[in-house]
């Protein structure tokens, strides 16, 4: 489907829906759908609205869009581990002394018992039950 047109609130368009859903409204789209030869309006809306913590570090990515990052304990005498973890895509985070790797890739790897919990629950990550 082809998006024509990206409409923001209040604009012609979309004020039936602006009455409808208030302030929880984003944009309004409208698409083109050649195969059934139908011209579709689709809404984008707000459902949920939370705090972000301040002290979030950038590279950790929390949603099912994208893959989560998990907080993985490699001890500094472990080298070998610390440069699998490293060329797997790791990423070392400073602060937390921790290494940052891709959810699927702490599995595959058997590292799942080395996730730092602290972390998984302060920031209210989804907890992986194996």
């Amino acid at each position: 489907m082809d998006v024509i047109r990206t409409l923001k609130p209040g604009t012609p368009g979309t004020k039936g829906f602006l009455r409808q859903y208030g302030q929880q409204l984003v944009a309004v789209r409208y698409r083109n759908d050649p195969q059934r030869r139908r011209r579709l309006t689709t809404i984008e809306f707000i459902v949920e609205e939370k705090p972000m913590p301040a002290d979030l570090p950038k590279h950790f990515k929390f949603g099912r869009r994208g893959p989560y990052l998990m907080p993985i304990h490699v001890a500094f005498e472990e080298t070998d581990l610390r440069q699998r973890v490293k060329s797997a895509g790791g990423k070392w985070e400073r602060e937390y002394k921790v290494w940052l790797l891709q959810e699927s890739l702490v599995i595959e790897m058997g590292l799942y018992q080395r996730i730092v919990q602290p972390l998984m629950s302060k920031y209210d990550a989804v907890d992986i039950n194996l």
